[in-house]
């Protein structure tokens, strides 16, 4: 997959939010099996112009991750939402997190934290990291403000009708 994605890829418009409630509806029974508390904050459309399949294959990288890290009894939060000429989607979850070094080398091929108690091959990221920049966006990881964990981010640029509109428009 990961060689596959082209520098871009042909755009589709794709509602951010709808992503978002799908996957996390698919999602929901793995998060229930390991005692994960799984909650979607994306009811307003948000709109983006993005790679067919594109969010929906960042968004699971972004979930298998976090549900990986995850302890029983934590929430792992699925939120989008637009912050200017760009529609964002955000997996916060309520991990160990990273120090701010590994968050600069997760998206690396290959590279895994050195006290990951997951198993995994590191390229999850480096693939998430390659589907955002072929729909003309970015990636990032976060450290949580509120509590303990990772904000993993997703910026796609919003639809072209969607171009300056406010949250609430």
């Amino acid at each position: 997959m990961l060689a596959r994605a082209e520098p871009t890829i042909a755009a589709v418009d794709v509602d951010l939010s709808e992503v978002l409630s799908e996957r996390g509806r698919t999602w929901a029974p793995l998060a229930e099996e390991r005692e994960v508390n799984l909650v979607v904050e994306a009811s307003d459309p948000v709109i983006v112009r993005a790679g067919a399949q594109t969010a929906e294959q960042i968004v699971d990288n972004y979930l298998d991750n976090a549900l990986s890290v995850s302890p029983p009894g934590s929430t792992i939060t699925l939120r989008s939402e637009i912050v200017g000429d760009w529609g964002v989607a955000h997996v916060l979850d309520e991990g160990p997190g990273l120090q701010s070094d590994q968050r600069e080398r997760a998206f690396d091929r290959f590279w895994r934290a050195p006290d990951a108690t997951y198993v995994g091959s590191g390229i999850g990221l480096a693939i998430v990291e390659r589907l955002a920049a072929a729909s003309r966006g970015d990636a990032a990881l976060d450290d949580r403000i509120d509590v303990r964990g990772i904000d993993a981010i997703v910026r796609l640029p919003l639809a072209d009708s969607r171009r300056g509109a406010t949250p609430s428009s």
